[in-house]
């Protein structure tokens, strides 16, 4: 039984999901038969994310997908696919999505959408322009998990037999909560920041919040709790850390925790490395969630030498460094394949 969740990035991720019984899909069937190139736009809760079937399996699909078939004589489904993805589309089902504790975006307003139909021809070559942008986020992408996967490897390794090699007297091994009752570090939570004040108080300046994907980023408004250098986590969204620099100026909500570094003795970047490379062996969920209380008794981290902390963390930031460029020059590609996206998908309205 497929949903939104197995929509993800434009394609169909059928690794995770849930079976049923013949006789359920039998069920299911009768209202929507799946085929090979059919178009799936999700349309309720994360709406208007889009996939097109790439597999003759059988599959079932709840209510939160609604499945297109095209007549491929008329309109190509990549075609079809790349409009639902423009910003004109996706800001009108935005707009207009209904509900409160959930927002949908129903089957009857699908119906209701005005797209370009020009002829098969033209849909082919505008289809063959915009694949090769994509082709190129996809090398670019798998090039950036491929550098991701090697600095964790990279990362675990220095923090573990290298630095036995840097240091052949033995490390100490602190648990954060004797770090912090030694004063050298300081564990707290945000506030609460509804969106209500958000909307009161426009601004730039960025709130972090629990989501452990985007950054953690939850919106912008006009104030600000910190202007350091501070790591922050994710209360409720697993507990994934993230190093905030303190350039910008910034906030956290009730759900996201903050490290404050007190002591000379400690190297913020060597901390937040070994915070996450440790966090890769935890599991938090909502019955275990990542409370200060919590990580500061879960979490025991090396403490070398202050030299030693520099070093890796260099080390690791040189790395780290290489993989913002790719990040970069992918969003730029992006960015780039909207404008044309767009622009390709611009046709006068007819008349007739």
């Amino acid at each position: 039984m497929v949903s939104a969740q197995n929509v993800v990035n434009g394609k169909l991720d059928l690794s995770f999901g849930r079976f049923v019984l013949p006789d359920v899909y039998a069920i299911e069937a009768q209202r929507t038969k799946v085929q090979r190139d059919d178009v799936l736009l999700t349309i309720v809760g994360a709406i208007g994310r889009t996939a097109i079937v790439e597999t003759d399996d059988v599959l079932a699909f709840q209510r939160s997908v609604c499945v297109i078939t095209t007549d491929k004589e008329l309109l190509e489904p990549r075609f079809l696919r790349y409009v639902l993805d423009s910003d004109v589309i996706q800001n009108y089902m935005t707009a207009n999505a209904r509900g409160a504790a959930q927002k949908g975006f129903y089957l009857a307003q699908v119906a209701e959408l005005h797209i370009p139909v020009p002829p098969i021809e033209v849909q082919c070559e505008i289809v063959r322009i915009l694949d090769s942008f994509q082709e190129l986020d996809d090398a670019l992408t798998a090039e950036i998990e491929a550098r991701e996967k090697q600095l964790v490897a990279y990362r675990d390794k220095l923090l573990g037999s290298r630095l036995s090699e840097l240091c052949p007297d033995e490390v100490e091994y602190k648990a954060l909560g004797e770090l912090e009752d030694n004063g050298l570090i300081k564990l707290g939570r945000g506030q609460v920041i509804s969106k209500k004040s958000i909307a009161e108080n426009p601004g730039d300046y960025p709130i972090y919040s629990s989501a452990a994907t985007n950054g953690g980023l939850f919106g912008c408004y006009g104030s600000w709790m910190f202007e350091d250098s501070r790591i922050t986590w994710s209360i409720d969204g697993g507990g994934k850390f993230f190093y905030r620099s303190g350039v910008t100026r910034y906030s956290v909500t009730n759900v996201c925790g903050w490290l404050q570094v007190l002591s000379k003795n400690i190297n913020i970047k060597y901390l937040y490395y070994a915070l996450d490379n440790a966090w890769l062996t935890k599991i938090y969920d909502y019955s275990h969630k990542a409370h200060p209380s919590v990580i500061r008794r879960e979490y025991i981290v090396p403490v070398p030498p202050i030299e030693v902390q520099r070093d890796i963390a260099s080390k690791l930031d040189q790395f780290q460094s290489n993989i913002d460029v790719l990040l970069s020059e992918r969003d730029a590609r992006r960015n780039q394949f909207a404008y044309y996206r767009d622009r390709l998908l611009a046709f006068p309205e007819s008349t007739s």
